[in-house]
């Protein structure tokens, strides 16, 4: 938390004691004081928190549990039971997103952090995920697993300084960018039988290249990365509010409405290869989707005020969940402090666990490993912050 944030909570939650205080203070002086000492309190309680925002307590908790799972053989089948083989990558590459970040920054961590990578990358390429580095010939279906999978193997060459996925690297990295070269659309399939694409996926691709390319001082994704957004920003735009839309097609160019989660993670994942375009969408994304409560605490939803939810959203189900996990990723990584802290005081209250164990019932309970663990990942790397690129 910048020391600027802490002014800004400090003054927001002392306006009001203060004023009552020198309202009161000649007329009846009790009440000003006990007005003056709540504000005190408030003070105190804030800068505490401050100082364990500051010490990092709660980024080495999260830390701890990420190593913790990716040596436990028997929490990894856990967890992995309650996903698909596109959700345990997208897991994992977060984990490797933030174990990228914690070993560049924390040079002490590095070796430790790089052994937790390379077993990061093992998971990734085992099992059905193994299936997918074999059948090539799915791959134009498959952009969602393949940037992910890209990003892993990115991550750990960029911490670890050692090549030895480099040529799995490369071939996914030159589908990846020729897919969207080559679309009339700058954007890949995310997934098999659908034939829309997503902003927030092909971010992520995007991004896993310009890994390649900062890793082995390439060029691959430069070009096609600026047609990517010029594409975003004309031709797949909410009407009325200019966010990007979560899903386009052919017939369609805005198939599916701005949702928060989708918004944030093209933002998290864009801060890295433009980071000007990127702080742009996420004020804009702000407006429509960040509620605060003065200064105190905030939320970023998953749907717009006044919206009416699909049919298919199911509510408790834990999407605000991760649109809220996403905004606090978004605003780290674009160096927003006040709304990141904004969102760390929030969750002070709230418990995030993605809808599991809402609902007794046998698929609940074995979600509730798997959803434990993707909030773990996404808050370890919301907090390790945006890695040195």
């Amino acid at each position: 938390m910048s020391f600027v944030a802490l002014i800004i909570f400090l003054i927001s939650w002392m306006a009001a004691p203060l004023a009552l205080y020198w309202i009161f203070r000649v007329r009846k002086p009790r009440v000003a004081w006990i007005a003056l000492s709540i504000g005190g309190f408030f003070a105190v309680a804030q800068f505490g928190y401050w100082l364990s925002e500051v010490s990092g307590k709660s980024r080495i908790r999260h830390y701890r549990e990420v190593r913790a799972f990716l040596q436990d053989t028997s929490a990894q089948a856990s967890v992995f039971r309650g996903l698909d083989r596109d959700g345990a990558l997208n897991m994992l590459s977060l984990m490797a997103e933030g174990l990228a970040a914690y070993g560049a920054r924390y040079p002490r961590e590095r070796a430790e952090a790089t052994a937790l990578l390379r077993r990061t990358v093992q998971l990734a390429t085992d099992g059905d995920r193994q299936t997918l580095i074999r059948k090539t010939q799915d791959w134009k279906n498959e952009g969602f697993a393949l940037a992910h999978l890209n990003l892993i193997l990115g991550w750990y060459q960029y911490l670890s300084g050692k090549d030895d996925y480099r040529r799995l690297n490369l071939e996914i990295s030159r589908h990846l960018i020729n897919e969207i070269a080559a679309s009339p659309y700058k954007h890949l399939r995310s997934i098999p039988f659908n034939d829309g694409f997503w902003p927030s996926d092909n971010a992520a691709a995007l991004l896993s290249v310009a890994l390649y390319d900062r890793n082995h001082q390439t060029h691959l994704s430069e070009r096609t990365a600026s047609y990517w957004q010029r594409y975003v920003d004309t031709e797949i735009k909410d009407p009325g509010t200019g966010v990007p839309c979560t899903q386009a097609g052919r017939d369609n160019r805005c198939r599916e409405a701005p949702k928060g989660s989708q918004v944030a993670a093209m933002v998290a994942y864009a801060s890295y290869f433009d980071a000007d375009w990127s702080g742009d969408h996420w004020k804009r994304s702000k407006h429509f989707f960040k509620h605060s409560l003065l200064t105190f605490g905030a939320s970023y939803r998953e749907f717009m005020p006044r919206s009416t939810p699909p049919e298919m959203h199911v509510s408790g189900s834990g999407s605000d969940d991760m649109a809220f996990l996403a905004g606090l990723r978004a605003a780290s990584f674009t160096g927003d402090r006040l709304a990141y802290f904004q969102f760390r005081h929030a969750l002070l209250f709230e418990r995030l666990n993605l809808g599991s164990g809402r609902h007794f019932t046998a698929r609940a309970k074995i979600a509730q490993p798997a959803n434990r663990m993707v909030c773990t990942a996404m808050l370890f790397t919301a907090e390790a912050g945006k890695a040195p690129f």
